[in-house]
């Protein structure tokens, strides 16, 4: 599979898994959506920002921390989602949300991009795409 199609898996998956939250009880899906914006946003700042190897270097823990970061607030939310009803309001509140979600993931996919279509970078962006995944996966156990 390529860093792109990994990637982009990744961010997917975050997306799913935080959206199993919406429902009710003690968080609401205005707090999911907007935890998804900071992260994304904030993921794809850093993204931005890498513009040589010191930068990209710079940018591994910074991203690893959101990936746990991402991967905490899934956790939490699934655990609370299995005892929640998902209902018509949610359903609303995310259907109104899902420009700003599509947005950011856009710019985070376009931060990807850059960064898988520079030679020079591209072996360490993976690993730095892999560093953040591997963050989230063991956050969700």
């Amino acid at each position: 599979m390529s860093f792109a199609r990994s990637s982009l898996r990744l961010f997917a998956g975050a997306l799913v898994a935080l959206s199993l939250a919406c429902g009710g009880g003690g968080v609401d899906v205005d707090d999911v959506v907007d935890v998804q914006l900071d992260v994304m946003n904030e993921m794809a700042d850093i993204l931005e920002g890498v513009t040589d190897s010191a930068s990209l270097q710079a940018a591994k823990p910074k991203m690893r921390a959101l990936g746990e970061e991402l991967a905490e607030h899934a956790k939490e939310w699934k655990e609370q989602a299995k005892q929640w009803a998902v209902n018509s309001g949610t359903a609303q509140k995310l259907a109104e949300s899902s420009q700003q979600l599509a947005a950011a993931q856009q710019r985070m996919q376009a931060a990807v991009m850059n960064l898988v279509m520079n030679p020079e970078l591209r072996e360490q962006a993976s690993e730095l795409m892999e560093s953040m995944g591997d963050a989230m996966q063991q956050g969700m156990r």
